[in-house]
């Protein structure tokens, strides 16, 4: 990687420290509907779009609620937080400012739903510095396939070499990086055990959002660097 023209952001355990909220919805769900989960069913849905783990719940327990219905009812567990509650990961807003400062285009690529994920990126303040917002549910996708990846690089209109994806979790990393996309890991707590594979996988690891001039900086340590001023500013501003 040369440079940074364009950045595709993660929300939930990138940006949001929200994940730990997910890694109990399904089982919420169905208790909340008189059904006793399974003791897997929350891990196995994780890593899915909202939209394909409601279809799976509703055909495993034979829910009488359509799919559309689940997704509306897991998305009522967590709204209010995405409304009230989650905040921003340290750092964050300084990298998103210093990005846009820098003129890299930046945008979202979540497996969230719209419906919560904007009313908490207009409550926290990113939500105008970006070029826009895709969801794997209305790309009928989700991160196992690299699909939004390419999606959001071709809205963007920037070079596949000089397109960055931040993501925390381990099999969305994998899913870029064999795009062919270049990776800034960001840790988040519900991706432990993953984190000797995502070390070795990403090009940039950060515990923080706060270490984001670290990629500035690593990439100005490279021969092949393509030297920007604005970058340059951003990666030594105190």
């Amino acid at each position: 990687m040369k440079n940074i023209r364009g950045a595709i952001f993660d929300f939930d355990g990138t940006l949001l420290d929200s994940m730990w909220a997910w890694t109990t919805v399904a089982s919420r769900y169905l208790k909340a509907q008189g059904v006793t989960p399974k003791d897997d069913i929350d891990a196995r849905i994780f890593r899915m779009s909202l939209a394909d783990a409601s279809r799976m719940i509703r055909e495993e327990y034979r829910l009488p609620q359509a799919a559309e219905e689940i997704q509306a009812g897991m998305n009522g567990l967590v709204e209010e937080m995405y409304r009230n509650t989650f905040e921003l990961k340290p750092g964050v807003t300084e990298m998103i400012l210093g990005l846009k400062e820098s003129g890299v285009r930046m945008c979202l690529a979540t497996a969230s739903d719209r419906a919560i994920v904007e009313p908490a990126l207009i409550r926290t303040g990113i939500y105008d510095y970006l070029d826009f917002v895709f969801t794997c549910s209305e790309l009928h996708t989700d991160k196992n396939s690299p699909y939004i990846y390419n999606y959001v690089r071709s809205y963007m209109e920037t070079p596949l070499e000089e397109t960055l994806v931040f993501e925390d979790a381990y099999h969305a990393i994998r899913t870029a990086k064999g795009a062919g996309f270049a990776v800034a890991a960001v840790y988040d707590a519900t991706e432990e055990e993953n984190q000797p594979a995502i070390r070795q996988l990403a090009d940039f690891y950060l515990e923080t959002p706060v270490q984001w001039r670290k990629i500035l900086t690593g990439l100005e340590s490279r021969s092949n660097f393509v030297y920007s001023p604005l970058l340059y500013h951003s990666a030594h501003l105190s």
